[in-house]
């Protein structure tokens, strides 16, 4: 991906992140310890009207959620793989759930 959305100003440390202040984090410093998809992850997390203050425990819980995601898929994956999908994938009463 080529492009960062931008809907506000970033802060670390409840100040807005500047070079003049010098409190900016590159990116390129991020993604040596944190994956794309974990940062993305982490932007994705805040609201878009709200002031996001960065922070690394923010970032770790993100970068947690984001391999518990990617587990799920890696799973789905040798799932669909070691089941028959030729027929039909029907439900049945184990897959009932009970709606009050």
């Amino acid at each position: 991906m080529n492009y960062f959305l931008h809907t506000g100003h970033l802060h670390i440390d409840k100040m807005k992140m500047s070079k003049s202040l010098k409190n900016f984090i590159k990116i390129k410093e991020i993604t040596t310890e944190y994956n794309h998809n974990s940062i993305r992850l982490y932007f994705l997390t805040h609201q878009w009207h709200e002031v996001m203050d960065f922070t690394f425990p923010g970032l770790i819980e993100a970068s947690n959620k984001e391999k518990y995601i990617a587990e799920f898929f890696r799973n789905l994956k040798v799932w669909l793989k070691e089941n028959d999908l030729k027929r039909d994938l029907k439900f049945d009463a184990t897959d009932k759930v009970n709606i009050l």
